[in-house]
């Protein structure tokens, strides 16, 4: 099975060899893939939909690998032992949703070895949840496809302080390392709020007046980040 860029970028973040529980699976096209190719010997398939799980189902039976994919209807770990898995994967949702999942079920969270998430929102929150929880990030990836960007990251056990750097809510480790689809994604999104901002120049409302003061601040922290690339 031959998965989106998305997909395979966040099966390469997995570094464990024996199993991953995967919430909000969908169609189950990334289990089907890492246990098909050998990169892991089993799964757990969950998602909280009926319809996509079913889908998931057939995928998986078509392979051959239903003794070694389970599928689990969750309303994200609610459904899930604590030790079902080494690795636990989470994409596909917002950054504030990820975060509600790993605090509700805390004791199932860090039984996991690593967490391996790609929130679409509030990646700032997550990011530091993930500290506030006994975790620290080793890996990040940025990548775009379709017309969006994606962001991913694989954290493991061990406590570390939250990094005191401006690019931390962004991907501290991929500025440091002077990724190039974290710079284009920095660099459009800088433009997106400046235009923001002019839009904004001549309202007067407090609403308003708050908003380009947060705007104001973002830009700030963005030029802040990108100044990183200059440096080498």
């Amino acid at each position: 099975m031959v998965l989106s860029k998305r997909l395979e970028c966040i099966s390469q973040l997995v570094t464990v060899k024996s199993s991953i529980v995967d919430v909000g699976t969908d169609h189950g096209f990334l289990p089907i893939a890492m246990v098909s190719r050998g990169q892991i010997e089993r799964a757990v398939a969950a998602d909280l939909r009926k319809g996509p799980l079913a889908g998931a189902e057939k995928n998986i039976a078509e392979k051959g690998l239903s003794d070694r994919i389970r599928t689990r209807l969750s309303d994200g770990l609610s459904n899930i032992e604590a030790g079902e898995g080494e690795a636990l994967v989470i994409s596909g949702m917002g950054g504030n949703l990820i975060t509600e999942i790993l605090r509700r079920d805390h004791a199932k969270a860090v039984s996991f070895k690593e967490w391996v998430l790609s929130p679409q929102s509030d990646n700032d929150r997550l990011l530091s949840y993930v500290y506030e929880a006994g975790f620290h990030i080793e890996a990040q990836a940025d990548l775009y496809e379709d017309g969006k960007y994606y962001f991913m990251f694989r954290a493991v056990e061990g406590h570390r302080d939250i990094p005191e750097d401006p690019a931390f809510p962004y991907g501290h480790l991929l500025v440091k390392d002077h990724d190039s689809v974290l710079f284009e994604h920095l660099s459009k999104l800088l433009t997106e709020k400046e235009e923001v901002l002019l839009h904004l120049r001549d309202l007067e409302s407090e609403k308003v007046k708050r908003r380009r003061i947060e705007i104001s601040r973002e830009i700030q922290e963005l030029k802040e980040v990108l100044k990183q690339y200059e440096m080498q």
